[in-house]
């Protein structure tokens, strides 16, 4: 199954352990982000210019139309640009599954594609990633 994990770039080391668990379990990655060297601190985002935003637009928006499954870790102590919540709302656009980790913060968390998990619950079981491609996108 493919799957998209989307969350802050503070978070991006740890996301790449997340990757590799799931990996374990037979999935694919397709949040290349994770694997990019991009101009950002774990502390915010550094100046950069136009097509360098751009550009990690177009890619992430091409990275979650390979997706069957998004993942989207949501902490709310965390600061960051916010692009996880659009990623949200482009999977919802989608019609793909999401499992959301960590807090709700709009009502578009709670609409009926999207499974959450508080950070501390085990979402790797999940019925989402136990399905075969095809069988649960819309």
């Amino acid at each position: 199954m493919n799957i998209y994990l989307a969350g802050c770039m503070g978070v991006q080391l740890e996301l790449r352990g997340e990757a590799e668990k799931l990996q374990a379990q037979g999935h694919t990655i397709v949040s290349d982000w994770l694997y990019d060297n991009h101009p950002f601190t774990p502390g915010g985002i550094q100046e950069v210019n136009d097509w360098v935003y751009r550009e990690m637009g177009e890619a992430n928006f091409q990275d979650l139309s390979y997706a069957d499954v998004v993942v989207v870790f949501n902490r709310k102590e965390q600061e960051c640009a916010g692009g996880h919540h659009v990623e949200l709302g482009i999977a919802l656009g989608l019609h793909l599954p999401i499992l959301l980790i960590g807090e709700r913060q709009n009502p578009f968390h709670y609409v009926p594609l999207v499974h959450y998990y508080k950070e501390e619950q085990d979402w790797h079981q999940d019925p989402y990633l136990q399905e075969r491609p095809g069988d649960i996108r819309g």
